[in-house]
Formats: structure tokens, sequence, C-alpha cells
């Protein structure tokens, strides 16, 4: 089975999504989070405009970025406080994707006090799977875990999951070709399947 990572490029969009609540959860644990247990929804900031030091064109961002309001610079993908469009998570959903949660989140503009209108969900990936291939691949280790440059998998070890995050690097959200073609034939803003050219 081939396997691709979830990227966010970004065109210049410069939005930051800052979680507002629930700071004892972490969302790269792969820890089941039972819905009792939590006051929902979660609560999210967002920071978008230049007096937060996010206006459009950051100063890091190479490349020509397109003119346009907040509405339109949002993406369907966040990493920073986890959330996914609800159009994304039904397309996982769709793609046979069975171990993501979702939650109900509020998301205020931090600068504006308005709720964002875009629907989201939060969500967390419940599964820490171990099968980077550490010999093969290129990588800094980083307080206990692990910066990969180039990253290859052991596709033996993935017990044919559809979507995991790396035991090695927990930010790092992998899936099945399945879910990448459908992520990357779903026309969404903000998220690209890239595929390993080494997975052994």
């Amino acid at each position: 089975m081939k396997y691709y990572r979830l990227i966010s490029p970004d065109k210049g969009e410069n939005i930051y999504m800052q979680r507002a609540s629930h700071s004892c959860f972490s969302d790269i644990s792969g820890q089941y989070l039972n819905p009792d247990d939590v006051e929902l929804p979660f609560l999210v900031n967002m920071h978008a405009g230049e007096e937060s030091g996010c206006d459009q064109f950051d100063i890091d961002f190479y490349g020509e970025a397109e003119l346009m309001p907040v509405s339109d610079r949002l993406k369907d993908f966040y990493t920073t406080s986890p959330l996914m469009s609800d159009g994304l998570a039904k397309t996982m959903l769709e793609a046979g994707v069975k171990n993501l949660q979702f939650f109900p989140v509020l998301i205020q503009d931090h600068e504006r006090g308005e709720l964002v209108k875009k629907s989201y969900k939060f969500f967390n990936v419940v599964g820490l799977i171990s099968c980077a291939d550490l010999e093969a691949s290129l990588y800094s280790s980083v307080g206990g875990t692990y910066f990969f440059h180039d990253l290859v998998i052991d596709a033996a070890k993935t017990n044919g999951e559809l979507l995991f995050r790396l035991a090695e690097a927990p930010s790092e959200i992998i899936v099945a070709e399945k879910v990448a073609e459908a992520i990357n034939n779903g026309g969404f803003r903000g998220i690209f399947a890239e595929f390993f050219p080494e997975t052994v």
C-alpha cells in the first residue's frame, strides 16, 4: 500500500488558528478523547489582521499572493489547531477513514470579535503508529522526537491503516493512497497529500 504525508502549503493566506480552550488536551497524542469528559465546543482564536502580525503578505512568504478578503483566505485544513472544513471531514469519512474524532468548534476573529462563518470541525486522530525507517530517512532529533527532512516509512508496519499519526513525529499525519487521492482531487485549499517516493 502506498502512503502520503499531509502538508499545508502556504500561498500567502497567512491565517493563524490558536486554540483558546482545552489546553490540557494534546491533539498529537493519538489518544481517544471521550466526548463525555470534555466541555464542548472547542474554542479557537483566528489571527488574520495586520495588527496581529498576520496580514496577508507575510515577510516569510515567497511568491505572488492573490489579494483577497479574510473570508476567502480561509483554508480547509489547519494543524496549529487541528481543524477541518465540513467538506474535508466528509471526504475523509467517505474515503473510509474510521479513526477520526470530530468535535464542534467556535472560531472567533481575535481582532474583530466576530465569529467565523465558515463551518469547521475540530479533529482528533486516534492512534500512533511507529513505522518510520530511520536508517533510510534523513532526520534531526528534537526533544525526544524527530523532525524528518526526508521521510521513508516501512509500509509493512502500518497494519493497513488509512490514516494515522507517525509515532516518531506525531505532528506528521500519514494517509493511504485512497485517502490521498480523495483529498488531492477534492479541490480543497491549504492541504495536499505528498507521496513518499521511497516508501518500502
